[in-house]
């Protein structure tokens, strides 16, 4: 008996896929706030954190404005990941990734988002369900201390969305029960893989810096690039002024 051959259209299945629409994982909502209003906002709540010391300025004003804009979901600005010098428009559908010297603000203002979000009642979508974008900011070493103490970090590498901050500053390797785990890069890594998901992080490094591919590796490295929006705060340690 003679097999029967199956004839396949390449090309139409080609086509097909070409009409099929894109999976939209995360979708934004547009809020009509001025920026300038965001920017008085944010300046009494952060003159109530830090009293006498917190300031909007020339140094910092560029990440401030544009961070307030992609909480609005509004088009913004952010830089350029192998080009700090490069300003390229930004995606409110991705995570803020805010980079900094010591004491310049960068975890402040991760605050201030998730505030801000929290009062304006911001939300976002996540699969087409409807979410705060506010969040706890967890430090990346209170994430391990967690680790370390419970065995446990799904909440961490699932919820819809996820604020870290100095990411970095925590111990390569935690321990728990004679297990060794790298707790942040098996979070980030899991995360990159899920674009339903937000990440906002902020760091002493930007993120292709020699110590982050030494703790976490090009694999966390590149979803970062993916999963990010890039934003340097500039300006001194503001902890003296």
């Amino acid at each position: 008996m003679e097999g029967k051959t199956m004839s396949l259209s390449i090309g139409n299945i080609i086509q097909e896929l070409r009409q099929e629409e894109t999976p939209q994982f995360i979708e934004r909502k547009h809020y009509d706030i001025d920026v300038n209003q965001l920017v008085e906002l944010a300046t009494v709540i952060g003159t109530q954190m830090f009293p006498e010391k917190f300031v909007i300025d020339d140094q910092n004003r560029f990440a401030y404005e544009n961070a307030l804009k992609w909480l609005a979901g509004q088009e913004f600005q952010c830089l350029d990941f192998d080009n700090e010098k490069k300003i390229i428009k930004g995606n409110t559908c991705k995570g803020l990734y805010l980079a900094g010297s010591v004491g310049s603000g960068k975890s402040v203002l991760l605050e201030i988002i998730s505030k801000i979000a929290m009062k304006l009642g911001v939300l976002w979508y996540s699969d087409g369900n409807p979410r705060p974008l506010t969040g706890i900011c967890h430090r990346s070493s209170s994430i391990c201390d967690d680790y370390k103490n419970t065995g446990e970090i799904v909440k961490y590498k699932n919820s819809p969305i996820l604020y870290i901050q100095d990411l970095g500053t925590e111990q390569p390797e935690t321990m728990h029960m004679g297990n060794r785990n790298r707790v942040l890069r098996e979070i980030l890594e899991h995360r990159g893989d899920r674009p339903q998901y937000m990440t906002l992080i902020s760091s002493n490094n930007s993120p292709s810096d020699i110590d982050n591919l030494n703790m976490y590796g090009e694999r966390v490295v590149s979803r970062l690039y993916e999963m990010s929006n890039y934003l340097i705060i500039n300006g001194k340690d503001r902890r003296k002024l």
